[in-house]
């Protein structure tokens, strides 16, 4: 007897065709892998029409679920134009002077000529003081500007003005008293710290990091609140590069041109200040062949100089002496040692010096300690037939006596 054939194929087809349904099956029930949702978030915007993000609500439940919903996001709105205030640029010819058309752009971009002379903005409420007492010259004068690589740099004036003469504040040189003037740096890099500088009385002078943020809006208040304003200027220190003055500073192992387009950057970053400051600086000033070419550009365009003197064997005074250059030294750093007593120690030797000599120049840093010493020093300084007084009004005396 004849046993019938079996055809095998058809069964084993049949059987991986259910195997097989059952797999995708019981894969289909699944939830998708974990790292399938962050790369739907993160994914760029510029890949996909409408961007999805995840909903806050979701991510910051208080019953601590962490499961995140997709919500579709529109397109943002084009936002409009902002309104700038163009009278006073109207009534002069140094929109001539964009500092947008540069033929190579800052690491920042520059102020515009419109915005910076518009008419003098008052402080906001949050950098406002009591009292003002003085009025400043807007900034930038229209005459004190020229268009440089970077921005608008300041320039002497056709009639003869500089900078330093004409964004003074006021003061009575009359005034026998023995005078202190107070610079206070590091400015403009810390919020907090630049806003309790603006508070102080505005006989005090403020000097601005050239690596701060909306150094114009910071210089803007202060000249508002009645304050001298210098730009600090970093400098190659002894111990570079373990002191690094940033990486715009004027260095030995750059040649002259480099060094000068440097110093046209930093001269570029706002307008409105009186001079510059040394910031550490101690090898490069010790550099005739580096410093000078400096000195003459500060010279040729209507500066002040402020040196720190804390190093002996600086040539800048010297220097500046030579060229003429209008150039002083901070007497004394009153809070080297950020203590209350040394600061009060300090501020009181700055006096003293000023009884000896008719004036004396005080260097500070933004210390919570240096503020609180400051408030209550000035608040008994008249009290003792001393005063404090503007930078520039302390300069004309130290040249004159």
């Amino acid at each position: 007897m004849k046993r019938p054939k079996i055809r095998a194929l058809p069964i084993v087809s049949g059987a991986l065709v259910l195997g097989l349904g059952g797999v995708v099956g019981w894969l289909s029930i699944q939830e998708p892998l974990p790292d399938a949702l962050p790369y739907q978030v993160y994914l760029p915007y510029t890949e996909r029409p409408v961007a999805a993000v995840a909903d806050e609500s979701d991510v910051n439940r208080p019953d601590g679920d962490t499961s995140i919903t997709m919500t579709e996001e529109p397109a943002p709105e084009p936002e409009p134009e902002p309104v700038v205030e163009t009278a006073a640029v109207e009534e002069t010819e140094v929109d001539t002077v964009d500092a947008a058309a540069t033929d190579e752009p800052a690491t920042e971009p520059a102020v515009e000529a419109t915005e910076s002379l518009v008419a003098e903005i008052p402080p906001s409420e949050e950098a406002s003081t009591p009292q003002r007492a003085v009025r400043m010259q807007p900034i930038p004068h229209p005459d004190l500007v020229e268009k440089g690589r970077y921005g608008l740099m300041p320039v002497i004036s056709a009639d003869g003005a500089e900078s330093w003469q004409i964004y003074a504040r006021p003061f009575d040189d009359s005034d026998p008293r023995p005078q202190v003037a107070l610079v206070i740096g590091d400015l403009g890099l810390n919020r907090a710290q630049t806003h309790q500088a603006l508070q102080l009385p505005g006989s005090v002078t403020l000097a601005f990091s050239p690596y701060a943020d909306g150094l114009q809006e910071w210089v803007r208040q202060a000249r508002a609140a009645g304050h001298e304003v210098l730009l600090e200027m970093p400098m190659e220190p002894p111990n570079y590069p373990a002191d690094d003055p940033g990486p715009r500073a004027l260095l030995t192992s750059l040649g002259p041109t480099q060094n000068l387009d440097r110093l046209d950057w930093l001269l570029s970053r706002f307008q409105g200040y009186v001079g510059v400051i040394e910031n550490m600086g101690g090898r490069f000033s010790t550099s005739p062949l580096h410093i000078e070419p400096v000195l003459t550009v500060l010279k040729r365009r209507g500066l002040m100089y402020i040196s720190r003197r804390r190093n002996l064997d600086s040539l800048s005074r010297e220097i500046a002496a030579d060229i003429d250059l209008l150039s002083v030294g901070v007497d004394i750093e009153i809070d080297t040692d950020p203590s209350t007593r040394e600061i009060d120690q300090r501020l009181s030797a700055a006096e003293n010096r000023a009884r000896r000599t008719g004036a004396a120049i005080a260097g500070a840093r933004p210390y919570p300690a240096t503020f609180d010493a400051v408030r209550a020093w000035m608040e008994e300084l008249e009290s003792r037939d001393a005063v404090l007084a503007p930078l520039t009004a302390v300069i004309a005396r130290l040249e004159t006596g």
